[in-house]
């Protein structure tokens, strides 16, 4: 992988072996480097010349890597206009080989999207924890969250220096999203107040309908 992005060992960088197959002898083949620092993002392997995929391991456990870590995972090039376009094939072909799907977006882009679908629901989860489970509620409160609050704050137990590092790298995108889902919940909150059933079954059935037709289509990771 270094030398299909076209990277140098630099004495000041620190770096981090990844495995990507680890079946007995095969264990040390198939090794990727990645630029650990101020301007990499370890979660999702962003490196120097904006290359980024979707690791589903978290940065803080690279002992959970397996062979098959990225088989099936959508893994986003966003190169930049200086690019080579021999080098954005080269790194699609590679992503391909250990059986990613690459998809290719512009930097800006890429961030504007997982604003919204990764590290908009982190700050939502992280708030939800924070708001339940504050200690000024009753003591009996936690005894009351089962396994829907449980799994819409699952992702709230990553790593925060990480989550605060991506949401001050993105905070542009981060923050419209927010601005948006705020000014939604408001809305919902006047119909609440009003009693106004017509747009809460509107709210609840939109989202249903959106979520499942996700799910139906494949969207879902598994």
């Amino acid at each position: 992988l270094e030398s299909l992005i076209g990277l140098h060992r630099q004495p000041h960088v620190r770096w981090h072996r990844l495995a990507l197959a680890g079946d007995g002898e095969r264990r040390n083949e198939g090794i990727a480097r990645m630029r650990v620092g101020d301007e990499v993002w370890m979660y999702q392997g962003s490196l120097r010349h904006r290359f980024l995929e979707a690791a589903r391991v978290p940065a803080d456990r690279p002992a959970a890597a397996r062979a098959d870590l990225f088989e099936r995972a959508v893994c986003v090039v966003t190169p930049s206009p200086k690019t080579p376009v021999k080098l954005v094939k080269l790194m699609e072909e590679f992503w391909s080989a250990i059986g990613g799907r690459p998809l290719r977006l512009a930097p800006d882009q890429h961030d504007s999207l997982v604003a919204r679908s990764s590290h908009l629901p982190h700050v939502l989860a992280a708030e939800l924890a924070n708001y339940v489970l504050r200690p000024a509620h009753p003591k009996e409160q936690p005894a009351l969250c089962a396994t829907g609050f449980r799994d819409t704050t699952r992702i709230a137990s990553g790593s925060p220096e990480m989550w605060r590092d991506i949401a001050l790298a993105n905070h542009k995108h981060l923050a419209r999203a927010l601005g948006v889902v705020i000014e939604d919940l408001q809305e919902f909150q006047r119909a609440l107040e009003a009693g106004d059933a017509k747009a809460m079954d509107e709210f609840f059935t939109t989202a249903k309908h959106r979520r499942d037709q996700w799910v139906g289509n494949g969207g879902s990771p598994e």
